[in-house]
């Protein structure tokens, strides 16, 4: 019995400086921009239009929903075939091709807006997509409709204090991203030099050449010294496959966030 209780002891403490030893090596903590700037419902509701959504109901039978409009973009030609997700959903091509700047918003925007017009769909639901669609490719009014989470901004403020170097990570396109750093740095969240996004690298998450070119970009050379925090599981699951040291978060959840580091032996 006493024999068995010493394993036990034996094994805990390995676990524990082994969850010690990956926390020292830890230098460089990139988080997902999607992990601290979330989408303001009633921002986008009013973009979109409550009597529209009311009208959608009315003829589709449920409130539009992003799994929508991704299934009715899914066949719009585009120069991209590399897949992105976005909430579990896969996005259709021509997001990629936003995300990646390899077209102006206003091809985008008429690439949608052709598409819809030629296909079959109820007069209501071109309504709706049109508009997500424009105010997308609007890169203000898409500001508009985002916002910080606080406290997933505290957490980032105190690993900062803590030595580690923070970057924002991930798909945003070129166009808004100035406007993004505003938003941002009103904030005090990692500037442009600490920001590196899809229309930069030319390459989206999940693809492993998003994390090789992360790694050149700042001259990082040893994953082992990097954890990537996601809430994507498929970019959380590339980047492990990759070799690094990641955190699915569920949504913006701080709480969860704050336990994670803990777990893993980062101290906040």
């Amino acid at each position: 019995m006493n024999c068995r209780k010493n394993t036990i002891i034996v094994i805990l403490l390995f676990l524990t400086t082994f969850i010690n030893l990956q926390a020292t090596a830890i230098k460089h903590i990139f988080i997902d921009i999607n992990a601290i700037i979330a989408t303001s419902q009633a921002a986008a509701s009013k973009v979109v239009g409550v009597i529209n959504s009311m009208k959608y109901v009315a003829k589709v039978g449920h409130i539009p929903s992003k799994s929508d409009f991704f299934k009715a973009l899914k066949h719009v030609p585009a120069k991209s075939n590399q897949i992105t997700y976005n909430e579990d959903l896969v996005m259709p091509s021509i997001l990629s091709d936003w995300l990646l700047g390899l077209q102006s918003h206003n091809s985008i925007r008429f690439a949608i807006h052709q598409y819809l017009d030629q296909h079959h769909f109820y007069d209501i639901e071109r309504t709706i997509f049109k508009n997500i669609a424009s105010m997308m490719m609007s890169p203000t009014l898409f500001i508009d409709t985002q916002y910080v989470v606080k406290d997933i901004a505290k957490i980032l403020h105190q690993l900062k204090k803590s030595s580690y170097e923070v970057y924002l990570i991930g798909n945003w396109d070129k166009d808004s991203e100035p406007y993004l750093m505003k938003l941002l740095n009103g904030h005090f969240l990692p500037d442009a030099r600490h920001c590196y996004f899809s229309n930069k690298a030319k390459q989206l998450k999940p693809n492993p050449e998003y994390f090789d070119q992360l790694l050149s970009h700042y001259n990082v050379h040893n994953k082992h010294e990097c954890l990537i925090i996601d809430i994507e599981k498929h970019h959380a699951q590339g980047a492990r496959n990759a070799g690094f040291s990641t955190i699915l978060l569920h949504g913006q959840n701080p709480v969860q966030l704050k336990s994670e580091l803990i777990r893993i032996g980062i101290r906040i």
